[in-house]
């Protein structure tokens, strides 16, 4: 039965649709249908300013800085983390949170599964502005777990982007508060557990 199912579920081959072969044109359509199909998609990154590309750059960052502390953090626990994408190190990163014995440590588990929620917001909006070009920002309200993070772990690091009037900057100044909290909480935790 079992080697049935195996045959039948493995041999299952992918479907797609047919190749479509144009005819060709001439050699001054062809050079036009080229420019057409290499100027697509395009246009919204053209569309961008320059302050919209600073702050996907600086955004951006931020994010490697979170993958890279990570995988500082979870490299001894497991030797291919770091060609993982975000979501499995994030994944990873619960596991070693199970793993570890908090019992010989001054730390507090609940402290460090906290993170959990704005890492996986901030990879979340990561991944809508990796996914689709023509997503250049992203709005306060949706940085609700980090936020709440980084007010209850350095409530006095708040005040320093939350009074801010532009959104952009409000929200870079959110993810990169969280940048500096968790890299800390990283540190301290290395520090204990160095796995």
């Amino acid at each position: 039965m079992l080697k049935f199912l195996r045959k039948h579920l493995c041999s299952r081959a992918r479907s797609y649709n047919p190749i479509r072969y144009p005819p060709p044109g001439t050699p001054a359509e062809n050079s036009a249908k080229v420019l057409a199909l290499l100027a697509q998609d395009f246009e919204p990154v053209r569309d961008r300013t320059d302050e919209q590309c600073v702050a996907l750059g600086r955004f951006m960052s931020v994010i490697l800085l979170l993958e890279r502390k990570l995988v500082r953090l979870l490299s001894g626990f497991d030797s291919q983390v770091d060609g993982r994408m975000f979501g499995q190190k994030i994944d990873v990163y619960k596991d070693f949170l199970n793993a570890v014995d908090w019992h010989g440590i001054d730390l507090e588990l609940g402290d460090y599964r906290a993170i959990i929620a704005p890492l996986k917001e901030v990879k979340g909006i990561r991944d809508s502005i990796s996914h689709d070009l023509s997503v250049v920002s992203f709005k306060f309200s949706d940085l609700s777990q980090t936020v709440g993070y980084v007010r209850a772990k350095r409530p006095d690091l708040v005040a320093n982007f939350s009074g801010c009037a532009d959104e952009q900057v409000k929200c870079l100044g959110a993810v990169m508060t969280f940048g500096f909290v968790f890299s800390e909480q990283m540190a301290h935790l290395q520090l204990r557990v160095g796995a």
